[in-house]
């Protein structure tokens, strides 16, 4: 699996160079700051039909990763071509994510810090010299950040963020939410597959009243 990329011609260039699957998602995961950082990205669902087209011409299995808030999200993002998505918020609050439990205004909260952010360059530059010395220089670069590489490749700029989620409970519950939504979803399109469904899966401009009575509304939760 290679990725990410999120330009269908990212896509191609992956697998012409043999990738067996596409990543598709550049910046909108929660705790990632890569469009602030280096103002490089793209709109996630864009991204996602654009490799859609090149990866299922070519056969390639492709992962939508990022910008899942909630079920809906997970149903668009194979709606629009996905294979499979990939998730770090709604998981990183449920049980068995490695998030230290903390207490914050009497709410009960988890741990979440993105692969490039700060604090997790600082964990994985903790690896042992001599794994240190077995690595390239790119790898180097990410894991230590070393001054010695500094002329080559410059210094390591954090593209995401530490903070914390709420917690969620048992991880299989979040699962359950998560595959009860796409059951949903596909039923309304009368599609049994995902081939089907992304056949048949439509989507529609909506409006910004269209967007309030997509959710609860005139009532008090």
């Amino acid at each position: 699996i290679a990725g990410n990329v999120a330009t269908a011609q990212g896509a191609r260039d992956l697998i012409d160079a043999g990738a067996h699957g596409i990543k598709v998602g550049v910046g909108p995961g929660s705790v990632c700051t890569t469009r602030l950082v280096a103002g490089v990205g793209v709109p996630q669902l864009t991204a996602v039909m654009d490799c859609a087209t090149v990866c299922h011409e070519a056969g390639i299995p492709m992962c939508a990763d990022g910008g899942i808030r909630m079920p809906a999200d997970m149903s668009k993002a194979i709606a629009a071509g996905g294979e499979t998505i990939m998730v770090g918020n709604l998981l990183a609050g449920t049980s068995d994510s490695p998030g230290t439990l903390l207490k914050r205004d009497g709410r009960t909260v988890k741990v979440h810090r993105g692969m490039a952010s700060g604090g997790a360059m600082r964990k994985r530059s903790d690896m042992d010299s001599s794994s240190a010395q077995n690595s390239t220089r790119l790898e180097r670069r990410w894991l230590l950040g070393r001054e010695s590489d500094a002329g080559e490749f410059g210094k390591v700029v954090a593209e995401g963020v530490e903070a914390v989620v709420p917690y969620r409970g048992e991880t299989h519950a979040v699962l359950n939410e998560l595959a009860g939504g796409l059951r949903s979803a596909m039923s309304y399109s009368n599609s049994r597959t995902l081939a089907e469904y992304h056949e048949r899966a439509q989507f529609v401009r909506i409006t910004a009243a269209g967007q309030v009575e997509s959710r609860p509304h005139d009532v008090e939760v």
